[in-house]
């Protein structure tokens, strides 16, 4: 397999070098060059077919937002990462890989392959969406040929009888997007929502306990045999899928699997969307899709509107980092709405309250 092609943009040379060894280490990337600066960066793109730019944050702050606007403008087909850091308390996690300390490079590099190893697989899985077929753990793209239900007819379902159960799902961007459309959502809120954030293990661990900080409805990672229930956001481990199951009691649970990834990714939204739909059969669920590359996601969506009385909301690309799951599932004709990132949460919200 061809690999992708990858431009580094790091200031300093430690993690220049260090980036390139961990590229280099994946299946799916091979570093073209790493540069210093976003000039000589955009030289390289002049010059050479890159498919891939790893970019360090601390530059694009420092050159201001017109240069990942001009990055994407003249070259739409270029996949961007952004490189952060962590805050020196650890409370942050940022958006899409957190750089290492520089004393801890050797110890961390293992993490940072398998984070990429990801991001790349994702990368190459959108050559697939407009595949025929699945193969190897790969969801086949839904395509919905017509409506399968009336989008306004299954929102005055919803409405008139309330919410059962919100799925959501983000990639690339979305910790941050996460970040936001929860504070949006007030404290009287008392449904039960599951996320998949595609994220390495022990990263979904530091995003549940920054949000739970913050929120006032309890946010965790999920464990095995977690109650499904109303005022809790559970957010699947990193490299584990997580499904929902019936139990006994008509009560729900957690179960986490550590099946093969699905479309590249482990946790995987299409694996979770799967349970839901099956074990919430004819109830009213909300789904929605953030920011993030590839497809995961939008078999899901398809499944739960066949099976349940399923809203799917999709992020507007305006405010996406990477506009690639909303899209899958908007091009399929699968979103009931497409709404801005500082919305979204409300209207969560305004929906499970019983207004339109």
């Amino acid at each position: 397999m061809e690999k992708l092609r990858t431009l580094i943009v790091e200031n300093t040379s430690t993690y220049r070098k260090f980036f390139t060894e961990a590229v280099n280490g994946t299946d799916f990337g091979v570093v073209e060059q790493a540069v210093s600066d976003t000039d000589i960066m955009f030289g390289w793109l002049s010059q050479k077919s890159i498919e891939v730019v790893l970019i360090d944050a601390d530059l694009l702050t420092r050159r201001g937002a017109g240069v990942l606007k001009r990055l994407l403008g003249e070259h739409p087909g270029l996949e961007v990462v952004i490189i952060g850091n962590e805050s020196s308390g650890g409370d942050s996690i940022t958006d899409y890989i957190v750089k290492p300390s520089e004393d801890n490079l050797i110890k961390n590099m293992a993490v940072i392959k398998n984070q990429l190893q990801m991001i790349f697989a994702q990368i190459k899985v959108k050559g697939f969406t407009a595949a025929p077929a699945a193969v190897g753990g790969v969801s086949k793209p839904a395509v919905a040929q017509s409506p399968i239900t009336d989008s306004g007819e299954i929102l005055d379902r919803i409405v008139h009888e309330g919410v059962d159960l919100v799925l959501v799902t983000s990639s690339t961007g979305g910790p941050v997007a996460l970040d936001t459309l929860f504070q949006q959502i007030p404290a009287d809120f008392k449904i039960p929502v599951l996320v998949v954030q595609h994220m390495p293990s022990g990263f979904t661990k530091a995003l549940a306990e920054k949000l739970n900080k913050k929120l006032v409805y309890e946010v965790r990672e999920g464990k095995n045999g977690d109650k499904v229930q109303p005022g809790y956001v559970i957010i699947a481990p990193g490299d584990r899928h997580m499904i929902v199951e019936a139990e006994d009691d008509h009560g729900k649970k957690i179960r986490l699997l550590d099946t093969p990834s699905v479309n590249g990714v482990r946790p995987s939204a299409d694996v979770l969307f799967h349970s839901a739909a099956d074990v919430y059969r004819g109830k009213n669920v909300l789904a929605v899709i953030l920011t993030g590359m590839g497809n995961d996601g939008m078999q899901g969506v398809l499944e739960l509107k066949q099976q349940c009385n399923c809203y799917c909301i999709t992020q507007s690309e305006s405010t996406c980092v990477v506009y690639g799951m909303p899209k899958c599932v908007y091009d399929a004709g699968l979103s009931d709405e497409a709404v801005d990132l500082k919305d979204i949460g409300f209207r969560i919200y305004q929906i499970s309250k019983g207004r339109r």
